[in-house]
This record gives structure tokens, C-alpha cells and sequence, in this order.
């Protein structure tokens, strides 16, 4: 088994955290008499395909080191519904199956939550950008910085914390 747990970086995740996730997986994984060859902790969107420890989960069911995949809940692969149905039937014909430890192994509920997450993910994107761009005309740091910028610390700044070019 792999576990594959992930929290948005880019803002408060109500999935818990890694080790909640992590800890309702292994719960799952023993309770199927399963053994766990990889645990993978993803901190970015789920829109993201570039998640390095969810590339490594597909690789490893490439290369048949896995028989199954668990996480915590099904948005919790991904919320890019191509993306995710693609994987999903990808790893069925790779004998891989995909389990969510608080959702169950039902394809239909599966395939509904994850449309459901996909929708509740553009609706918020849909309700958070218009107060970024409110606090960008207003000079004030949106919750993370621009593209191209990190976020360092500048003890002997006026203003710590400020974006500087990458």
C-alpha cells in the first residue's frame, strides 16, 4: 500500500493534517491486512499534477510496487477532475485500487465526492479572489505572495515581512 495524504498550502485545510490523515490511513491499511511501502505527504493544491509525492505513488503503481493507494479523503488525491478520473482508471488497469479511509471503496460515491470537491474548489476560488485583488490595490499582502516572489523575514526591515523577487 501507499498512503498519499495532502494539505493546501494555499490556505487552512479542513482535512486535518498530515498526521491526521496519515493516522486514518494506517488505520485502514491494517485493518485490510495490508503492508505499507510508502507514505507520501503532499503541501500544495490539489489542482497541482506536479506533487512530488503523488508522482511518486503513480510511478511506484507503474512499476507494480503497490496494489493499492489510501487517503484520507478522495479530494485528497487531487481536485482536477481530468486529472483525477484519468489516474484513477490508470491505476484500475494497473490492478491498483484507490480507498478513502473516511469514504469508503464505492465508485459511485467516489466519483461524486470528487465533483463535488472540484466544485466546492472553484466556488471558493471564485470567493477568495475578489478580496485578493482588493488587498493588492490596497498595497496590503494578499495570503500569499505573487507568483515569482517568496516570502522572506527581514528582521531590519520597517516591514519584516514583505515579498522579494525570487
Amino acid at each position: 500500500w501507499a498512503i498519499l495524504t495532502r494539505v493546501s498550502l494555499l490556505r487552512g485545510d479542513d482535512a486535518g493534517t498530515h498526521d491526521l490523515q496519515t493516522d486514518y490511513c494506517r488505520r485502514l491499511v491494517a485493518a485490510e491486512g495490508g503492508t505499507i511501502v510508502f507514505e507520501g505527504h503532499d503541501t500544495e493544491s490539489g489542482l497541482t499534477t506536479r506533487r512530488e509525492d503523488y508522482q511518486t505513488a503513480l510511478a511506484m503503481a507503474r512499476r507494480r510496487e503497490i496494489d493499492a493507494v489510501a487517503v484520507y479523503r478522495y479530494d485528497r488525491f487531487g481536485r482536477d477532475n481530468a486529472e483525477t478520473f484519468a489516474r484513477i482508471k490508470e491505476l484500475a488497469g494497473l490492478g491498483v485500487r484507490l480507498v478513502s479511509a473516511t469514504e469508503g471503496a464505492d465508485p459511485l460515491t467516489r466519483d461524486i465526492l470528487l465533483v463535488l470537491a472540484q466544485e466546492e474548489s472553484r466556488r471558493t476560488s471564485l470567493r477568495v479572489h475578489p478580496r485578493q485583488l482588493e488587498l493588492a490595490r490596497a498595497g496590503r499582502m494578499t495570503p500569499r505572495p505573487p507568483w515569482a516572489y517568496r516570502l522572506e523575514i527581514d528582521p531590519d526591515s520597517p516591514d519584516p515581512l514583505h515579498p522579494r523577487r525570487r
